[in-house]
């Protein structure tokens, strides 16, 4: 039988079963994955993050992960001395780091995962330990904005102060309105720790800032006070706790403003 060119290049037929890899690809997947912190992530090999997946989400396959590309980002971590004490704020570097994002295979039902580090916020540039220590030097340590960014950036790799407060009252909206949805849940005043008398007084002309102020206050009111000697290891340790909860939470930092976004009154005149 004479066949043309083309039936003669073609694939033959199959019965349609199809191998694992002549799937269509799926779409990726988000997926978040714990690391104490940025320091640690960076420094972990690329090509064993596969192991850190050891069940597939989609179809249960055990230890079927590959490493098939990387995904890099730029995120602004920070970098605080082992003996750092309080009050040494120009000894503490904000700076940028690029940090990798693994993307896996399933090699059983070709699931694509993006795996996302822990420290790594959705809505902000600046890791969890960051946020964290900006945090404390403006609520502890009493900085003003613009004072943070000259402080702990070099002249030449800057960070705008308006992206500290951001990322700040960010984190203070999402705390805050957790705490508020618990205290309702258990018909209990959760807001004992943000009334530390280690804190400054709160700067807010405004009652929504003031909220979001004194959320941002619980991502760090268990260290406090602290003891000078151990504060780098205890500040790190403390992250750790939280890096864990974010990888459970899933949950993203939220819009500060609106669409319809409207002035409020201040707090007092």
């Amino acid at each position: 039988m004479n066949m043309t060119r083309k039936e003669i290049e073609a694939p033959p037929r199959s019965n349609g079963a199809t191998t694992p890899h002549e799937r269509a690809p799926k779409r990726m997947k988000n997926v978040p994955c714990f690391s104490p912190s940025c320091k640690i992530w960076i420094k972990k090999d690329p090509a064993d993050m596969a192991a850190l997946l050891v069940q597939c989400t989609d179809c249960g396959a055990i230890c079927s992960f590959k490493l098939v590309s990387i995904k890099w980002i730029t995120e602004w971590d920070i970098d605080i001395p082992e003996d750092w004490q309080f009050g040494q704020w120009d000894l503490v570097c904000l700076h940028p780091v690029s940090v990798p994002r693994p993307v896996l295979l399933c090699t059983a039902c070709n699931l694509r995962v993006l795996l996302t580090p822990s420290f790594v916020l959705k809505g902000t540039r600046l890791t969890l330990d960051a946020i964290a220590f900006v945090i404390l030097a403006k609520e502890v340590g009493g900085l003003k904005w613009r004072s943070l960014s000259k402080l702990f950036c070099s002249a030449t790799e800057r960070l705008a102060h308006s992206t500290l407060y951001m990322a700040v009252h960010k984190m203070g909206k999402l705390l805050g309105e957790q705490v508020k949805e618990l205290s309702r849940h258990f018909a209990t005043d959760l807001h004992v720790p943000v009334r530390n008398r280690c804190f400054a007084a709160p700067s807010a002309l405004f009652r929504h800032t003031l909220e979001r102020e004194l959320g941002a206050r619980f991502l760090i009111a268990p260290l406090l006070p602290f003891g000078a000697a151990r504060f780098s290891r205890l500040f790190y340790q403390h992250i750790d706790n939280w890096s864990r909860t974010v990888t459970v939470w899933k949950k993203s930092l939220p819009r500060l403003y609106g669409p319809y976004h409207r002035r409020c009154a201040r707090i007092a005149a």
